[in-house]
C-alpha cells in the first residue's frame, strides 16, 4: 500500500505539469489566433428560403 500511494501521488504532480504546459500552449495559439471574442454581431441579413440568420459571420 505504501508503494501504490508513492507511485500515485508521482502521477498526480506529473499530470498537474502536463495539464499546466497544455494550457500554456493553448493560450499561446489562441493569442497568435488573435480570436475575436467580442459580442459585437455588426449587420444581420436575413437570407435563403427560410429566412434563416446568420448571424455573427456577416459584418
Amino acid at each position: 500500500m505504501k508503494w501504490f500511494n508513492i507511485i500515485a501521488g508521482i502521477s498526480s504532480i506529473i499530470s498537474l505539469f502536463i495539464s499546466c504546459f497544455v494550457a500554456d500552449k493553448v493560450i499561446k495559439i489562441s493569442k497568435k489566433l488573435k480570436i475575436d471574442s467580442s459580442t459585437n454581431v455588426g449587420k444581420q441579413t436575413a437570407i435563403g428560403k427560410d429566412n434563416n440568420i446568420s448571424g455573427r459571420d456577416m459584418k
